[in-house]
């Protein structure tokens, strides 16, 4: 169906929600909104095998549009019938938790607000080749309780949907030598490593009372690349690292 995909996959990103919510109502009139407004930028470098094809009763404005539709909300089935290039058998996302169970361990503060009786924060970046994983949490250390105050990529992503896989960018799109060049694994995971701990320790998180709060402990997982990471930590040179 497409020759060439399209070049700037982060506007596509964003206009993913759209589409998911215009699948769900049946109205496409914010999906197209977003596309007429976008659709330079949407369609640069994307060449499809058949433009003027548009299905009867699809309420999108091209074929290109269908198309990255029908990539952005079924990929497994997008690849296999409209690529003939099968991805495989096993979904990616077969272990993620239901959405009543993540309702279940959700706790009643905003996003990134420590709850009123957390004791200490902690954070932990998890190491997984062209991009970083975080996560920060609020505990109380009384009853261990822990609360998850973010859990996102490092370099961060245009949207929140998205599988290490189908990450739009990556740190070897943002970490570059001089000139543009392309740096070796190591130093790349060691400078992007080090920027992402400076930034988490950076950052304060305030209940809702006012009180601030700073990370404490930082974990950095070595089971990737174990020498790298420790080289990035005592590069850092922090005590709580």
């Amino acid at each position: 169906m497409l020759i060439h995909f399209p070049q700037q996959l982060g506007v596509w990103d964003e206009y993913r929600e759209y589409v998911i919510a215009a699948k769900k109502s049946g109205h496409y009139a914010d999906a197209n909104a977003f596309y007429r407004k976008n659709r330079k930028k949407m369609e640069a470098g994307c060449e499809h095998y058949w433009p003027e094809r548009l299905p009867d009763k699809y309420k999108g404005l091209t074929a290109i549009q269908f198309a990255m539709d029908w990539f952005l909300t079924r990929p497994k089935s997008f690849w296999s019938e409209c690529q003939q290039s099968p991805q495989g058998d096993t979904p990616p996302d077969a272990d993620l938790l239901t959405a009543d169970e993540i309702t279940m361990k959700q706790h009643t503060e905003g996003e990134g607000v420590p709850p009123i009786d957390a004791d200490v924060v902690v954070a932990m970046i998890d190491v997984q080749g062209d991009l970083l994983f975080y996560t920060v949490i609020a505990f109380n250390l009384r009853t261990f309780s822990g609360y998850v105050l973010a859990y996102q990529a490092w370099p961060t992503q245009s949207t929140r949907n998205f599988t290490l896989a189908s990450a739009r960018k990556k740190l070897s799109s943002v970490y570059k030598g001089r000139g543009g060049k392309k740096l070796s694994r190591e130093n790349m995971l060691r400078r992007a490593i080090k920027d992402c701990a400076k930034w988490l320790l950076d950052e304060r998180w305030e209940k809702e009372n006012g009180v601030e709060m700073s990370i404490q402990r930082l974990v950095v997982d070595g089971g990737l690349e174990a020498d790298t990471v420790s080289e990035a930590v005592k590069e850092l040179a922090e005590c709580h690292v």
